[in-house]
């Protein structure tokens, strides 16, 4: 990231902590239907979207209007990593933590070559009741995808009345043990206070086969700061307990953790591999892979 942009950034991120509290404005909802309304009409690809708000509830960096390539394409690459790592195939058994409206998702349901198709199952797990709609109504194939409400709360994202947020819940992934091939999240990590992270890796290691991988993104606090990125968009100068956090005000916003917490967590759970990997090191990377396998 330029100086300039990280400077513009930063001020952007002192005001607005989280893009993802903008999505529940009403007058920001108006203005991207009607932003929709145009680009939906100019290129008929964007039509399958769902509306900009759940957009940018799951995340779009700082394109706030004009994302819906970056929406479509979001996750292509991630999927042939984990094809040709091996860590999942076709007829895989999948759960996703922070699902979203299913964007991630929409590519195993729209795989289709030479008759070869997803013939596993996934289930998809999420706190916000509109995006857990949006994406039950648009996968109808219940043998194949199911979705799941998670009972944590948010300041950030489904929770918008304090006076709802209640501590000390714990989420079941409805799965049996040892019998999914493959958990991952693309950036609930990056969300999760210290009690909701615990709980899901537990639940996660609990679901897994055994020699199964558990694939997260996650935010490492000292992997940031000697990239040159820790300052720019995010300063994670706050802490709470092992959490290094982006705002008091919504703790969920960004949250950062050592690579020695995230590594000795999954080891006492129960994990026999560790890995963070983190392809970027000194260049722009904001996340690494905490990649895990029971």
């Amino acid at each position: 990231m330029n100086l300039r942009n990280a400077r513009v950034d930063g001020f952007f991120r002192k005001y607005v902590p989280s893009t993802a509290s903008l999505s529940y404005n009403p007058i920001f909802k108006l203005v991207g239907y009607v932003n929709d309304s145009v680009m939906k009409l100019l290129v008929p690809e964007f039509r399958s979207l769902p509306p900009n708000h759940l957009r940018v509830r799951v995340g779009v960096g700082n394109k706030l209007f004009n994302n819906h390539a970056h929406c479509l394409l979001s996750g292509f690459n991630f999927w042939i990593d984990l094809f040709s790592n091996g860590r999942c195939a076709l007829d895989s058994s999948i759960v996703e933590l922070g699902c979203g409206y299913g964007r991630k998702a929409a590519h195993l349901k729209n795989y289709s070559i030479q008759g070869d198709e997803f013939t596993g199952s996934y289930l998809g797990i999420d706190v916000d009741d509109e995006l857990l709609e949006y994406a039950k109504n648009a996968f109808t194939d219940g043998s194949k995808f199911t979705f799941q409400k998670s009972p944590h709360s948010s300041r950030t994202y489904g929770s918008r009345d304090m006076a709802d947020l209640v501590e000390g819940v714990t989420c079941r992934i409805e799965c049996h043990d040892d019998s999914q091939d493959l958990v991952y999240s693309t950036s609930l990590f990056t969300h999760l206070l210290e009690e909701e992270l615990k709980n899901y890796v537990e639940e996660s290691y609990r679901v897994l086969k055994p020699g199964a991988v558990m694939q997260m993104n996650v935010f490492v606090y000292e992997f940031l700061h000697r990239s040159g990125n820790l300052g720019s968009r995010f300063k994670f100068k706050h802490r709470k307990g092992n959490a290094y956090i982006e705002s008091l005000d919504f703790p969920e916003a960004a949250v950062a953790y050592s690579s020695i917490f995230l590594e000795s967590l999954c080891a006492e759970i129960g994990f026999s591999d560790v890995e963070l990997r983190v392809d970027d090191v000194y260049g722009e990377a904001l996340q690494s892979f905490l990649i895990c396998t029971k």
